[in-house]
């Protein structure tokens, strides 16, 4: 009887020999029972369903902390477990097998792609029954990650097991829809905004748009992610208008031009190449000009945009949270008021009457009277500006919208 266990233990460590080499010989030997894994097939008499064997295989993933990296676990069962039983399991793109002894009853493969699919045999090697085997198949998922620096994303985001957040990321969806539907967020700190800093702020004259919705649920969380749901800033009104220009001034009153005897003239009279002159009344200025009207007042600012639509489902937040924010938009500032209109120009001097009082004038071109105070000519000052307008009123800010928070067991907002 110990020979017959003895041969048996040497010919179960031959099969697991003999499946770990079929790399090396094209011809070798296939245990009775052993189906090749290549074109996954279930044992005969069962049904064409993964892990519906009698070893009840099943394939799990389990993400590895380096992005992008997995492993998958085989479990079967055995009612009872020993040394003396092996397991060999094959993999649809090996050459080769692994064994695995009868007490560990799993089996971990780090060798794998995200988003590819493996199919897996395990074949169960015991001297005392007959081979059992069962596959399984799993597909791979993937990973995405956002790197440090500013991200515009919309839309859905829902093929994708974890989304890895770096330190520095920061995620804007302009006010948009975002839906992220994951297994796992892993985030360094990381930022998600309504709107980008170029977009906080509406446009002049525009009114702030609403900060959009915002869909994200996850399994897990690990780290800390910042959420900033706020709506956008309403544009600053308009500028008034500007004030209208005052009118030019009136020309100044005539004066008259004496010429001739100095015994009659006034002690203000000129001496000019022996004749003596002077104006009376001395020469009038124009009048100032007419001051320009006020500015128009500025515009009311518009008003801003309500904070965005939020649905946070994160089921287990044991190694991480979120920390949520969500504030309307301010309403826009008021638009500057109008410049104050120019003052009008001033008036043009009086002019010269030099013909009724003047005998024996000289030519105007010999005598230059503008060269003399009382005869020169002066215009008027320019008016006054206008006031600036005042600046308008500002807008009214929006309103909160409607959000939903799970966080683990918490729950804030309406979520029914």
């Amino acid at each position: 009887m110990l020979k017959t266990v003895r041969n048996v233990f040497f010919l179960l460590l031959c099969l697991s020999f003999t499946v770990s080499c079929q790399s090396r010989s094209k011809n070798q030997h296939i245990p009775d029972g052993y189906q090749s894994p290549k074109e996954p097939v279930a044992p005969p008499g069962t049904a064409q369903v993964p892990g519906s064997g009698p070893l009840g295989l099943k394939a799990e993933f389990h993400p590895l902390e380096e992005p992008h990296h997995y492993e998958v676990q085989l479990n079967w069962f055995v009612e009872k477990r020993e040394p003396s039983i092996f397991f060999i399991i094959k993999r649809s793109d090996w050459n080769d097998g692994r064994v695995v002894q009868g007490d560990q009853g799993f089996f971990q493969d780090r060798e794998v792609t995200e988003g590819q699919t493996y199919s897996y045999q395990v074949q169960m090697l015991n001297a005392s029954a007959g081979p059992s085997t069962d596959f399984a198949q799993i597909q791979i998922p993937k990973d995405r990650v956002f790197e440090s620096g500013e991200t515009v994303i919309k839309g859905e985001i829902k093929e994708f097991y974890r989304i890895v957040l770096k330190k520095g990321a920061k995620l804007f969806w302009q006010g948009e829809k975002l839906e992220i539907d994951t297994g796992e967020i892993v985030s360094e700190d990381a930022v998600m905004e309504s709107f980008s800093p170029n977009l906080k702020i509406a446009s002049p004259g525009v009114p702030g748009r609403d900060g959009g919705k915002l869909i994200l649920k996850a399994n897990k969380i690990h780290g800390n992610l910042y959420i900033r749901a706020d709506g956008q800033k309403g544009g600053q009104g308009l500028s008034g208008e500007n004030g209208q220009s005052g009118a030019k001034g009136r020309r100044g009153a005539e004066t008259f031009l004496y010429w001739g005897n100095p015994l009659n003239f006034p002690y203000t009279a000129i001496n000019y190449r022996g004749h003596w002159f002077y104006c009376d009344p001395p020469r009038p200025p124009g009048s100032q000009g007419e001051a320009g009207s006020d500015g128009s007042p500025g515009g009311t600012g518009l008003a801003g945009g309500n904070s965005a639509r939020i649905f946070i489902e994160i089921k287990n937040a044991e190694t991480g949270t979120v920390f949520l924010t969500r504030q309307p938009g301010e309403g826009g500032l008021g638009g500057e008021g109008g410049p104050g209109g120019s003052g009008g120009e001033g008036g043009e001097p009086g002019v010269i009457d030099w013909q009724t009082h003047t005998p024996n004038l000289p030519s105007p071109g010999e005598a230059p009277f503008e060269e003399f105070q009382q005869c020169r000519g002066i215009k008027g000052p320019t008016g006054l500006t206008g006031k600036q307008g005042t600046s308008g009123q500002r807008g009214s800010s929006g309103f909160e919208a409607p959000f939903c928070f799970k966080l683990g067991e918490a729950q804030q907002g309406l979520c029914h």
